[in-house]
Parts: structure tokens; sequence; C-alpha cells
């Protein structure tokens, strides 16, 4: 029996039409140097070398504004390069016009049939290679992700549609009164000011130590399971940890009795347990897929999105924090090269999946020797390039992390205006209470 992933027995079924070919290549020659000058083939998308070489010189014919008919082709034989020029035979040619004349397809028909064998033969290859990463060594989640790269690759690399700004215009004006795509935040005063979370903006919320961003990130990741499924990478705490959190806020029962029994913890009321009892159902149906994996990469980010997206309608991806992803294996880049790097990924991951991607992170010390401690954009900058790359950044700030107070800072908003809110901290029950927003008032 032949091995389907013997790159030898792919050699020998050979996924190619050279019939389609030789019949394009024949209207580019009796059609017009516009046909050729239209196609978005490469060269390379051509099986038979010879058929490759011959593309190659119409193409470049056109893009010259030089005719693409036999005799300005024969013409401009000298300039393909020794080693392929005796490729493009006169026999070859004639039978190319022949084919064309006789041919009942259109330009966009035969373009079509070559640009499919081209995308095969991609996934011919893809397919070798994808086996060989399963054979080979390294973390499950990252080759799954290499494998993905290789099928996403052969998408893009066939045929490209040109799209001009201008294009749905009339659409773009139609769509003014529609409704927005964006989703609301908790807090109606913050949901204001940046408008709620957008499909496709890469939101930063970062703070010092204990402030309070974790309960901020699952509060914000609760809230958008109404919406549809949330892929939530924790790198701080476990899954039985964010539970415990969830049912606090949810049923609203102090957390440290929700730890387990012991001498410092609080007991769970007989009220407790009614309101644990009475929201299960809800705890149990939550769209909040948790992956608290140990030394989650970008791309284990990624994978688990694309898989949770499966399950259903994805509503965002939420990563509780930046500075903790681990590096692929053997890089060697500084932390701020890695931790730039994770969050372009990280966007280009919003924009890919059109949802928003919330990311929590950690300011350095630069606002604990300022007079007022206020964190500033500037803080992140250990953080790579999140700053740039962010649509929305909110900076958390506590006088001291037992102080219920804290105040949220829109340091940026690309799409709208800066501003403040002032929260209450419940720790107790896990969660963020919004008391007064402020639109405009500068964070700086």
């Amino acid at each position: 029996m032949t091995d389907l992933l013997d790159p030898s027995a792919l050699d020998r079924a050979v996924i190619h039409d050279p019939h389609a070919e030789k019949v394009l290549l024949g209207l580019c020659m009796t059609r017009g140097r516009r046909v050729a000058h239209d196609l978005t083939l490469n060269p390379a998308d051509f099986y038979t070398p010879a058929h490759e070489q011959l593309y190659g010189l119409i193409q470049r014919l056109a893009g010259e504004g030089k005719p693409t008919d036999l005799a300005t082709i024969n013409a401009n034989l000298a300039s393909v390069d020794q080693i392929h020029r005796g490729l493009i035979t006169a026999p070859l040619l004639i039978e190319c016009e022949e084919v064309a004349l006789g041919a009942d397809g259109s330009v966009a028909y035969y373009s079509r049939l070559v640009a499919d064998y081209a995308t095969r033969r991609h996934l011919s290859t893809a397919a070798v290679k994808i086996s060989q990463l399963a054979r080979g060594e390294g973390e499950v989640g990252e080759l799954v992700e290499m494998a993905r790269g290789l099928i996403d690759g052969t998408r893009s690399s066939i045929v490209s549609d040109i799209v001009l700004l201008g294009d749905d215009y009339d659409e773009f004006v139609a769509g003014l009164d529609r409704e927005t795509r964006t989703v609301p935040t908790p807090w109606p005063g913050l949901t204001k000011i940046i408008s709620g979370w957008a499909p496709g903006g890469l939101y930063v919320i970062a703070a010092r130590p204990s402030i309070g961003k974790t309960i901020v990130g699952l509060q914000v990741a609760l809230w958008l399971t109404r919406h549809g499924y949330v892929s939530f990478t924790s790198l701080e705490m476990t899954r039985r940890e964010l539970q415990q959190r969830a049912t606090a806020y949810i049923a609203q029962v102090q957390l440290g009795a929700l730890k387990g029994r012991s001498p410092w913890n609080p007991e769970l009321t007989v009220v407790d347990r009614e309101r644990i009892a009475e929201n299960t159902d809800t705890m149990k149906a939550l769209r909040l897929a948790v992956n608290d994996s140990p030394g989650a990469t970008v791309n284990s980010i990624r994978s688990h999105a694309r898989s949770v997206s499966r399950l259903g309608k994805l509503s965002a991806v939420v990563v509780d924090y930046l500075g903790l992803l681990s590096a692929t294996p053997g890089d060697r880049r500084s932390r701020y090269e890695m931790v730039t790097e994770w969050s372009r990924h990280l966007k280009t991951l919003a924009m890919e999946m059109q949802v928003p991607v919330i990311v929590l992170a950690q300011l350095n010390r630069g606002s604990t020797q300022r007079a007022d401690g206020r964190p500033q954009l500037s803080d992140l900058r250990d953080s790579g390039s999140v700053e740039q790359d962010a649509d929305v950044v909110m900076l958390l700030h506590a006088e001291d992390p037992a102080d219920r107070n804290v105040d949220m800072g829109i340091a940026k908003n690309r799409q709208g205006v800066l501003g403040r809110v002032e929260f209450t901290k419940r720790g107790e029950t896990a969660e963020f209470a919004e008391r007064h927003a402020m639109p405009n008032d500068g964070w700086g």
C-alpha cells in the first residue's frame, strides 16, 4: 500500500493540469497583454517548468506595457536566463495558441483551475511537513499551532483580491444607522468612555501587584460569557481558584469562605450555602474556557482560542498576565524583544478572530517614585511594544493595595477620549463596583 505521506509517492502522484496551464498561457498570448496584466497568479503556480518560465516572461512583458503575442515573446527570449531559455520552444508556443483558440472556458475559469491545483500541491507539501512535525520533538500545543500555520499558508499564497478603500462604500454609508458590534463592559461609565469592547481590539489593563487587575479581568470575562464563549488563559491562578472567585462574585458569597475550612477562613453560613445552590446552574452553564496550563505561550493562547471557537461563537480572549508568558525553548532574545513580539501577535490574533483580546499587564516601579504615585503609559515600557500595539490602555491605581478606592485611568484610547473611572474594590466578593466615570478627564 502506498504511504500517502511519503514525499516520493506525492511526486509520483503529480497534482496538476498541463492542459489548463497551456490554455491559460495561450489566452495570455492571443487576447492581449491586459489578460496577463490582470491575473494574480505567480509563475510558481504553474507546475511544468516550461510553463512557469513562459508565464514569467509574459508577466514581465505585460508589466512593461509590451504586447504578449508570439512575435514579441520570440523577440524577448534573450531576456530569459540561459539555463531556462531552452524550455520555451517554438512547438510549445504554437501548441499554447492552438489549445487556447479551441478552449470553451473563460480566462477566469482556467486561472482558477491553475490556482486550485497549485493550492493542492501546497497542501501536499504541508501534509509531509506536518507528518514530520508529528514525529519530531516539541510541545504538542506548539506543534499543532505550527501545523495550522502551514495549512493557513496555503490559502493566501495563490490568488489575492485587491480591495480599494472606496469599495463597498455604499454598504458603509447604509450601515451608519445600524447598531455597532461592540459589547458593553460591566460598567456603564467605562463603556461610555471606550465605547465597549470592539472586535479586533487589543485592550490592556495594567496595575502594580495586588491592586486588583485579576479581579477586573475575571469580572470582564464573566460578563462577556453572556455574548459567547471566552478563552481565558490564567498564568497566576488555577482553574479552582478562578472557580472560587467566580462563585464569590456571582453568588455574592465571601471569597474566604470558599477556600476551605481553616482557622483563619470564615465559615460558610446557611445563607451562603443557599446562594451557592441557587447559582449552581448558572456556574455550570458559564461559557468560560480556562487554560491554566503551566508555560503558556502566545501560540498556545491562539490554539486555545481557536479550539474554544469551535464550541460556538467566541466573544473574547483574556490573558492574565502578559509578563508571565513563556518563551519558546531556545529563544535567546531579550525579555523586552520577546514581549514586544507577543503583544504584536496578540493584536494580530484579535484582528484574525475579530474578537476583543483583553490582556492584563504589570506596571514597573516608575509610578512608585512619583509624588502622586499615579501610573503613566511610560510605566508599561518594560512590557515591550504593548503601549503602541494596544487600542486602549487602562491603568489601575490605589494609594495602598489594601485601599478599597481604586482609580482607573484610560491613558490611551485610539478611537475615543481619555478619562477616569472611580471604583470600589470589593475583594471579599471579587468584584469592582463603579462609582463615578469622568470622560475627558486627563490622566497624567
